[in-house]
């Protein structure tokens, strides 16, 4: 089964100073303690999250998008994951 994220947030003042990975690795060993595989997040095309995974070598993979949230929020939508 996956572990499910659907909102990440760090407030500005945190940014920087590690406190993403940090989390990233807590999901992590939730994710692993609970017996998934993978996590996977969903987040905007314009977010911190949708930034870092879309580089190469980032370890996460881009799943799929929400065509309609576009049309509705002008953004796009994003499935990512993340291999525990």
């Amino acid at each position: 089964s996956d572990y499910f994220v659907c909102s990440m947030a760090i407030e500005d003042k945190f940014k920087g100073k590690g406190f993403f990975y940090d989390a990233i690795e807590e999901m992590k060993m939730m994710a692993s303690q609970s017996n998934s595989e993978r996590i996977v997040f969903v987040t905007w095309g314009k977010s911190d999250l949708y930034k870092i995974a879309s580089k190469k070598n980032s370890g996460f993979s881009i799943l799929d998008t929400f065509g309609y949230a576009c049309n509705l929020f002008f953004d796009t939508l994003y499935f990512i994951e993340l291999k525990v």
